[in-house]
């Protein structure tokens, strides 16, 4: 693997793979446009995870970024709409409350990429938590197949919950 060593704003000295380098210019070419619904941006929710990595990928790719968060749902719409007129590369709504206005914009701009966050479009519905819970419940289960291993989770039992009131 190939390496190159630059330097910084301060005179140190950055060593870059050629891996590295060539996916951060792939990057400057590409601008990704974050439109959240009305939840909070940092609820410790999958909004602050889905912005974190965006972040990062400005950070680490050179991704060009642009965020819009909704104040009412009235602006779901019109802040999809903004990102496809300006030319965004890649348009990411980030919550299930954004379906029908991430859909409408699909269909009327078919050439637009998208990538929604938290709703599935095949069984068009929310990403249910019961399947990331699931998810858990199976870890456990394979770490329990090892001799002297106890653990177990609370507040599921494959079908229903008691943590988020049940659903």
């Amino acid at each position: 693997m190939g390496a190159c060593t630059s330097q910084d704003s301060s005179g140190q000295s950055i060593s870059t793979t050629a891996a590295e380098a060539a996916a951060k210019s792939r990057g400057s070419n590409t601008t990704a446009c974050q439109v959240f619904d009305t939840a909070e941006l940092k609820g410790k929710s999958f909004h602050q995870t889905a912005h974190e990595g965006f972040v990062r990928a400005q950070k680490e790719l050179g991704v060009t970024t642009k965020l819009l968060e909704s104040k009412s749902e009235a602006d779901y719409a019109p802040d999809i709409a903004s990102f496809v007129e300006q030319g965004g590369d890649l348009i990411i709504p980030g919550g299930f409350l954004l379906a029908d206005a991430t859909q409408t914009s699909a269909e009327a701009h078919p050439e637009q990429k998208y990538s929604i966050v938290d709703f599935d479009f095949v069984d068009n519905k929310p990403d249910p938590p019961n399947d990331i819970m699931n998810g858990f419940l199976a870890g456990v289960q394979q770490y329990l197949k090892e001799p002297g291993k106890s653990v177990q989770v609370l507040g599921w039992n494959g079908t229903e919950g008691m943590f988020a009131g049940d659903f």
